[in-house]
C-alpha cells in the first residue's frame, strides 16, 4: 500500500439533457419568484390605499367578480386599467368603462364596479355625474340608476380607474387566483410556503457549494484504489498465514548466559614439565614404601623355605 497513490476525484458533469431541465427549473423558480413578489406588493398596495384596489406605477390591478360587462369581459378576468386624476375623471365621455365606488348591496359599504357610461349628467354645484350600465343585455337591459334598487348617479369623485378598450390589458381566469392570493390562507400556501421552500433550497445549494469548495482541494480516493488497497490487503493476510505455518530454523546454541559477559583471558604462561611421580614423593613417602617392599621380601624368602 506504500505505493499506492491517491487520487482527487473529478467532480462528474452533468450531462446536456439535465444541464438544460436545471436551467428550466431554474427559470421557472425565478418566474414564480417574482410573480409572488409582485403579488405580494399588489396586496399590501390594495390593503394601503382607501379604495381597496391595488395601485402599481398608475395602473390598478382589477377583478372582475360578475358577468354584467359580458362578452367585453367575464367573471374571473382581471383587468389592468389606467388610474385616474381629478381632471380626467370629471371629462370621461359617453362608451368610457370606469371603475367606481358604489354601495351596490345598499349595506352601506361602497363596493368597485366596473360599466360603462351611458350617459353624461352635468351638474353646476356638484360637478359632472354619470349613468352607467353592464354590456350583458341579459342581465343588465337598463341602466344602473334606472334599476329596479339601483344605484346614484356615479358622481366623478367616485370613479377609481379607466379601462382602456382598445390598448388595455385583460387576463382571462387570472382574477380568481388573484382574489384567492388576497386572502390569508392564500397568501399563505400560495406565496409563503413556497417563498420558503425556494430559500431553503438555494440555502441547501449554497452550503453543498461552500463544502465544494473546501474539499475540492484534498486528495480523494477513488473505487480503483479502494479495490486495489483490497487485493494489497488480502495478499499480505495470505502471506502472513504462509509464513505462521512454515517451522523457524533451530536456533544455535550458546553455553555462555547472554546476560553475562565472558571473562577475560588471562594471559598463557608455559608450564614446566611434568615431574615424575617418584621425584614428587615426600621422605616420609618413599620410607613407607622402601618398608613395604622389604615385607615383599621376606615374605617371599618365607615361601621358599617352606617349600
Amino acid at each position: 500500500m506504500d505505493n499506492l497513490e491517491t487520487v482527487k476525484e473529478e467532480p462528474k458533469k452533468p450531462s446536456g439533457v439535465k444541464k438544460v431541465l436545471n436551467v428550466i427549473l431554474n427559470i421557472f423558480i425565478w418566474i414564480f419568484v417574482v410573480f409572488a413578489v409582485v403579488m405580494t406588493i399588489l396586496s399590501f398596495a390594495a390593503q394601503s390605499n382607501s379604495e381597496g384596489v391595488p395601485s402599481l406605477f398608475g395602473k390598478c390591478i382589477l377583478t372582475v367578480n360578475t358577468d354584467s360587462m359580458s362578452p367585453t369581459f367575464n367573471a374571473g378576468d382581471l383587468l389592468i386599467a389606467n388610474r385616474v386624476d381629478r381632471d380626467t375623471a370629471m371629462n370621461l365621455e359617453v362608451g368610457d368603462i370606469i371603475s367606481f365606488r358604489a354601495d351596490i348591496n345598499h349595506d352601506g359599504l361602497a363596493d368597485i364596479n366596473t360599466h360603462r357610461i351611458v350617459e353624461v349628467v352635468p351638474n353646476q354645484e356638484k360637478g359632472v355625474s354619470y349613468k352607467t350600465k353592464g354590456d350583458n343585455m341579459e342581465t343588465n337591459p337598463i341602466s344602473d340608476q334606472d334599476a329596479s334598487g339601483g344605484i346614484d348617479l356615479v358622481h366623478w369623485s367616485s370613479v377609481v380607474c379607466q379601462y382602456d378598450e382598445e390598448n388595455g390589458t385583460r387576463l382571462a381566469g387570472v382574477g380568481k387566483a388573484l382574489q384567492f392570493i388576497q386572502q390569508p390562507t392564500g397568501f399563505l400556501v400560495c406565496i409563503v410556503l413556497p417563498l420558503v421552500l425556494f430559500f431553503l433550497y438555494e440555502l441547501f445549494k449554497f452550503i453543498k457549494a461552500i463544502i465544494f469548495v473546501k474539499s475540492s482541494g484534498k486528495k480523494q480516493i477513488t473505487a480503483a484504489d479502494e479495490e486495489l488497497i483490497k487485493q494489497r490487503a488480502i495478499q499480505e493476510f495470505l502471506a502472513s498465514q504462509k509464513q505462521e505455518q512454515t517451522p523457524p530454523p533451530p536456533a544455535a546454541t550458546d553455553e555462555t548466559p547472554a546476560d553475562e559477559t565472558p571473562a577475560e583471558e588471562t594471559p598463557k604462561t608455559e608450564e614446566a614439565p611434568e615431574e615424575p611421580a617418584s621425584a614428587k614423593e615426600t621422605p616420609v613417602e618413599q620410607t613407607a614404601v622402601e618398608e613395604t617392599e622389604a615385607e615383599q621380601e621376606a615374605n617371599e624368602k618365607d615361601e621358599a623355605t617352606d617349600a
